[in-house]
């Protein structure tokens, strides 16, 4: 990467170290960059977003989680927007993918998903702990943690035929897995469970969000990309084509991924519905190793370079004329 020079003792490049790295290429002086603005608790679907008075001209805000959005309105950037009414540049840095699709204010919006791009560089630290080539032995798996609304659903209709590996809030049913000891630290509980995921061909993805209009691609896809599976995503409408565009393979020849554009009512079922055959295992794993390592490949050996440059490009486009 153009600033690994930025590398902590950890061999990580904080998010926040980066952009301020750029910033002060772009415009030194200028700015107010604003970290992590959203507070637990959340409620009523909306964080707590605190914020700072500004006296400066451009005020950059970093939004450290996703973003709430219920009919094409955020409410967190709703609330910055008022906030910053008398700031004549708002930048907002987001993790939700195309919320320019949903968001027509004033602000000036960035997508950099920074909790991947820390996560990443953990993974890629930690390689000779994790990477494995176990056989495959599971048809798949769904693992799901927090029992949200469509978790639920995936987990009750699976459970009724399920010869894959399946978990809710701490149930399980396999032996082979145990979350009495999993935390927060995303990357250890990759290495507690990789003899799951690398014995494991086909990953249903529970996305940590389904029915909002912009969603986010988080650790759970990129476990099954580093660990060679199949995805079958249960999450926000159109998250293959974002997929897609951060450079990932989604097997559109093999899996059925016309659900992808359904109503939020008949997504979940559809996803798995239509590919039966994948979950039975009426596919040659061998012949798609090779796309599967090219997946692998992309997100330890291009991803990063990827979200650096786009960030580069995205705060030039809008800061570079000052």
């Amino acid at each position: 990467m153009q600033y690994d020079r930025l590398k902590d003792e950890n061999n990580v490049i904080e998010f926040d170290v980066l952009v301020d790295e750029i910033l002060l290429d772009l415009i030194p002086n200028e700015y107010q960059y604003i970290s992590s603005v959203l507070y637990r608790p959340l409620e009523n679907n909306k964080w707590v977003v605190k914020l700072p008075k500004s006296s400066h001209d451009i005020v950059i805000v970093f939004t450290q989680d996703f973003v709430n959005v219920d009919n094409n309105i955020s409410p967190e950037l709703e609330y910055i927007d008022e906030f910053y009414n008398d700031v004549s540049t708002v930048v907002v840095i987001h993790w939700n993918h195309n919320l320019n699709r949903v968001y027509n204010g004033r602000l000036k919006l960035i997508e950099f998903p920074a909790h991947s791009f820390e996560f990443v560089q953990q993974l890629i630290n930690n390689y000779s702990r994790w990477n494995g080539n176990s056989t495959r032995v599971n048809p798949y798996m769904c693992l799901n943690g927090i029992p949200k609304a469509h978790r639920k659903l995936v987990y009750s209709y699976l459970r009724s035929s399920a010869n894959g590996i399946l978990t809710l809030d701490g149930i399980t049913n396999t032996e082979l897995l145990s979350y009495n000891q999993y935390d927060w630290d995303n990357v250890s509980n990759f290495i507690a469970l990789k003899d799951i995921y690398f014995s494991t061909p086909v990953n249903i993805i529970t996305e940590s969000l389904y029915n909002e209009s912009s969603g986010i691609i988080s650790e759970k896809s990129l476990m099954a990309f580093a660990s060679l599976q199949l995805p079958i995503f249960i999450a926000h409408n159109g998250i293959i084509q974002d997929v897609k565009n951060y450079g990932f393979d989604t097997f559109d020849d093999i899996l059925d991924n016309s659900y992808d554009t359904l109503p939020n009512d008949i997504r979940w079922q559809e996803a798995l519905d239509r590919n039966k055959h994948i979950l039975n295992g009426d596919y040659d794993y061998g012949n798609l190793l090779h796309r599967l390592q090219n997946n692998q490949h992309h997100l330890l050996d291009n991803y990063l370079n990827l979200l650096e440059d786009r960030l580069i490009t995205q705060l030039t486009a809008i800061l570079g004329k000052h």
